[in-house]
């Protein structure tokens, strides 16, 4: 594990440098946005500060790392309602073993329809269509874990230009004690998106965050606080989300930093053993409302791990 733990480091090192190269030189178009697409109502209904959640197969979207905190087998589905005709769906699954945990993602996003015209003919056309696949694996101990994912994204436009642009997520998750979490993950280093006439790098972020439970005798309440560094912007844009649950029930309610503004978001989960359904919402601008619906299964509980992994967060 020793051997391993400092073979993963030092390529998290020379990832960094590499970063620090691409930032000192020039930027282009920043493009692969639904790479940022939330991945579950839950992360989302938190302001997606969610590098450091835990036994949340969602969270494999922020932190591979995060994978090894699995304590069963999840299955999650999300359904997203944009403006207009937008909308993104996405299936999720973590495998856990003993030693090593797996997650594995597909995600769907379509901009819409709208009328193209050239003066001569009128069709009806996509404006984009995405699909987006991860696949990572996790491993390490109690208060340690690594982990890694390898990610493709295949975009299309106006049903006339397609691009392809292949990626990886690093990440590191830990217990910095019984009630306090951290994470830390580079995501999306890879190859930029070539159209047939341009080219648009992906949307590339460091990040880190805490998750500290607050209390736990009355309800369950939990503190998550982000800091992604957005590398083609060159800005942090921080999170907060705070959860409380009372029995089956969850609240929740996040914010975080946009480039044009801030963004509140509120929502809440109803759990039903093995099933959770998820549900959030952010107000984006007068008529930009986004709604976010969740379906997740957890099954096949590892007794062993369960009790080896306890401690590390989320009982959802």
């Amino acid at each position: 594990m020793g051997r391993i733990r400092g073979t993963f480091l030092l390529v998290l090192f020379l990832s960094l440098q590499f970063l620090q190269i691409s930032i000192a030189g020039e930027t282009g178009v920043t493009g692969g946005l639904t790479l940022l697409e939330p991945s579950g109502a839950r992360p989302a209904a938190l302001g997606e500060a969610f590098s450091a959640a835990s036994n949340d197969i969602t969270a494999f979207s922020y932190n591979p790392a995060s994978l090894r905190s699995l304590r069963s087998h999840q299955i999650s589905m999300l359904f997203h309602r944009g403006f207009e005709d937008e909308f993104y769906s996405q299936v999720a699954a973590g495998y856990q073993t003993k030693k090593v945990n797996f997650g594995i993602s597909l995600g769907y996003f379509d901009g819409g329809d709208f009328l193209l015209s050239d003066g001569i003919k009128a069709e009806t056309v996509s404006i984009q269509r995405d699909i987006v696949g991860s696949l990572g694996v996790a491993l390490g101990r109690e208060t340690f874990s690594i982990g890694a994912a390898a990610k493709f994204l295949n975009s299309n436009l106006i049903q006339k230009e397609t691009a392809s642009a292949m990626m990886v997520d690093l990440g590191i998750f830990g217990r910095l004690s019984s009630r306090l979490n951290f994470g830390a993950a580079i995501q999306n280093l890879g190859t930029p998106l070539k159209y047939v006439n341009r080219e648009e790098d992906l949307p590339t972020l460091m990040r880190a965050g805490l998750s500290f439970d607050l209390m736990k005798k009355i309800t369950n309440t939990t503190l998550f606080v982000d800091a992604p560094y957005h590398l083609n912007e060159k800005e942090i844009l921080p999170a907060v989300g705070l959860e409380s649950t009372f029995h089956a029930l969850a609240l929740r309610v996040g914010t975080k930093k946009k480039s044009d503004g801030q963004e509140l978001t509120v929502g809440m989960g109803i759990h039903m053993t093995p099933a959770t359904i998820d549900y959030s919402f952010a107000m984006l601008g007068d008529f930009d409302m986004r709604h976010r619906v969740s379906l997740m299964f957890k099954f096949g509980t590892n007794r062993n791990n369960n009790s080896r992994q306890k401690g590390l967060g989320d009982e959802n």
